[in-house]
Formats: C-alpha cells, structure tokens, sequence
C-alpha cells in the first residue's frame, strides 16, 4: 500500500509540471493532459481513503478485548498528512488555473473557427456575384460586336445574398470603356509593333535662305576673310535678288538620347541654289579657269548658275519640352551634300530670235559640307550655314564661299 501511495503521489508531482506546457500546445492535447491530471489525483486521493480505512480496522480489532480508553484530544496531524494536504492545494489550483486558461482558450479557438466560416461564406458569395457579372458584360461586349454569345452556365445564387441584376447604366458604361480602350489601342499603334510615338526632331521643313558669299584675299586667315565675290568676278550678283537658296527636308529620324529632351537627328533633304549672272557677259571656262566675255545687244530672260544638292544632315538635338510645338530648340551638327544637278543657263533674244542654252556641270564642286546651326521655337526656326568647301572646283577658280541664312517652318 505504501509503495502505492508514493507512486501516486510522483505522478502528481511529476504531472504537475506539464500543466504550463499544456497551456501552448494544441486543444487536443490540452485535455489530454487536463484528463490525465484529474485521474491521477482521483487515484491518489482513493489510495489515500483506503489507507485510512485500513488502519481504522486495525485499531476497532486491537481494541475490542479491552475497555474503551478514555476520550483523548485529537492527536495533531503527521507531517505527511501536512504535505499531502499542502499538495492537495496546490494540485488543486493548479488544476482551476489550467481548467481556466484551457476554457479561454477553447472559445478563442470557437471564435475564430466562426469569424473563418464567416469570411469564407462571405468571400464565396462576392466571388459568384463577381463571375455573374462578368458572364453578363461579356455577352453584351460579344453581343455589340454582331457575334453570338456562348451561354453562359447559370450562375450559383446564395439564398442569403441574392444577386441583383446589372442596371442599363452599368452595361452601357462596361460597353463604351471598352470600345474607348480598342480605340486607344489601334490609334496609339505602330506599324512596326511600338506603342511609342517617334521622336520629331527640326530637319523636316521648307526653308528660304539669302546668300551672303565671302572669300579669302591673299590667305587663309581670319584677317584675310572679305565678304563679298573675288575680285574680276563682279559678273556673280550674288547680293542681288535673283541669288538665293530653297531648302526642302521630306524625312527624318530623330534618336533619342534622354527622353524627348536630347537626341540624334538625321534625314534626307534638297536643296536649290541660285547665283544671278550679269547681263551682257557670256560666261566660259578656258583652262580651268573662269572668264567672261562682252555680249552687248542681247536681251536676257534668264542668266543663271543652278546647283541642287541631295543632303544627309547629322545633328545633335535639344528641346525644352517633350511636344516639338511647344519646345524651344537648338540642332548643330554637319551637312553633307551631294551635286545631282547644276549648269550654267542662258535664254536671251537676238534679232528677234529667242534662244536657250544650258552647259551641264559648270565646275560646281560634286560634294560639298557645312556646318549647320539651327535655333528656333516651336514650327519657326532660324538656320545658318557655312560651308567649308568653294562652291566652284578647280584651281583657277574663285575661292568663293556661300554662307546662307534663313527661316523655317517645319512641316
């Protein structure tokens, strides 16, 4: 009996403990623990009444051949009947403790368990309601476009919630933002599959320019630079009116550096050039070298030098502002150009007797380069050129230069 007794009272104490590690685990094991505590206790509190009984009988059986003893006072209680009277409080609170905490416990777990099935019911619902929605706008989209819808299955409909149908203003307003995005859609569209617009530069244009020619009088230096015809060539009106450039620019490429704001720009453009000749002068080229011979009595229509250049410009490109229209620029960069037609023309009337004559080439160098410098706001712009080779080749022929300034308006 003994050794009973102490076992169940280590299996109290040994349980005990488990008691704060039950409070962290899972329900399940909560009360498994909270269970097996209680047995424990019950047993140890029975092997206790049997002991008592046991030694009850013990003292009836010694006592009955002798008189009963006098009535004695109460004998105070062993130190064991102390302890497990102690341990019997201690057991006890902690089980109230831990029976607490597990029933707190359990209805924070039935909470959540319902504010979860709650959630999901709800999250259900929207999601049907969502998925009818969609089925009725897409059969009006497919409706609009002339296609016949696909039957949809009939939607899932929660006896709670039941879901309202879409009003006219709602489909019409689904319709129109759809048909404004495949419209957005097509218009933004490139050819070459870019949703990106390109990016315009201050090449493309048409531009009128004046000439200003200079040259070089006995050097190559600043000091030396005169403006003006060489002299003996007094014959070029240059400075007249009937001399003048015309630029035309058709395309160009504009690639961008930083955004809209610097870039490269490139193209392809034409242009005319036109130097008025003297009347009463025939112009000839006699060993590379050009002269001018007296024609008095000759009326003159026209007496001119043509050249047209074909031109590949790369520049470097700068705006303030994304949109060209609304953009203060600058472009610099080079020129390059390319003779396709030039000659000396001369229609005149003698006797009576209307004549033309055209000589082809006439010395006009093939390719010539200048610098470029464009400043401008929006579609107008101001453009300088100076060339850095003579408008004639040869070399007995003036060392004449043709800077040209003008306006633009870009197309």
């Amino acid at each position: 009996m003994k050794i009973r007794l102490i076992t169940g009272i280590l299996a109290a104490v040994l349980l005990a403990p488990n008691i704060g590690y039950a409070q962290d685990s899972s329900i399940s094991q909560d009360t498994t623990t909270f269970e097996s505590l209680q047995e424990a206790l019950q047993q140890l509190r029975d092997e206790i009444d049997a002991l008592r009984q046991e030694n009850v009988a013990k003292d009836n059986a010694t006592n009955v051949s002798s008189p009963p003893p006098p009535p004695q006072p109460p004998s105070p209680p062993s130190p064991l009947e102390v302890e497990l009277e102690s341990l019997f409080e201690e057991l006890g609170e902690e089980l109230d403790a831990a029976g607490f905490h597990l029933a707190i416990e359990l209805n924070q777990l039935a909470e959540s368990l319902e504010f979860a099935t709650d959630s999901m019911r709800l999250n259900i619902r929207r999601d049907v309601n969502k998925a009818g929605n969609a089925l009725e706008e897409l059969e009006i989209i497919l409706e609009n476009r002339g296609t016949e819808a696909p039957k949809s299955p009939a939607a899932v409909q929660l006896p709670t919630e039941p879901k309202a149908p879409a009003s006219p203003e709602v489909k019409t307003k689904v319709r129109v933002a759809a048909e404004g995005a495949e419209k957005d859609q097509s218009d933004n569209k490139r050819i070459d599959g870019s949703d990106r617009d390109p990016s315009k530069g201050q090449w493309v244009g048409l531009s009128y320019h004046r000439i200003l020619p200079v040259h070089f009088s006995g050097g190559t230096t600043s000091a030396d630079l005169q403006t003006g015809v060489p002299a003996g060539y007094e014959f070029l009106e240059t400075e007249g009116g009937g001399s003048w450039k015309w630029e035309l620019n058709p395309f160009e490429y504009r690639a961008r550096l930083v955004g809209d704001y610097l870039g490269v720009t490139t193209g392809i453009g034409f242009d005319w050039t036109r130097i008025q000749v003297a009347e009463g002068v025939r112009l000839n080229w006699q060993n590379d070298s050009l002269t001018a011979t007296n024609t008095e009595g000759l009326e003159y229509k026209k007496h001119r030098i043509d050249a047209t250049h074909l031109r590949l410009p790369i520049l470097l490109s700068y705006r303030s502002d994304k949109e060209r229209e609304k953009a203060f620029h600058i472009e610099a960069g080079a020129v390059f150009g390319l003779n396709i037609l030039s000659g000396y023309r001369r229609e005149y009337v003698e006797n009576d007797v209307e004549t033309a004559e055209l000589t082809p080439g006439f010395q006009v160098r093939p390719i010539h380069l200048n610098y470029r410098l464009t400043v401008g706001y929006g579609a107008l712009s101001f453009i300088g050129e100076i060339p850095v080779f003579p408008f004639f080749s040869g070399n007995n022929t003036p060392e004449m230069y043709l800077p040209s300034f003008g306006l633009m308006l870009h197309l």
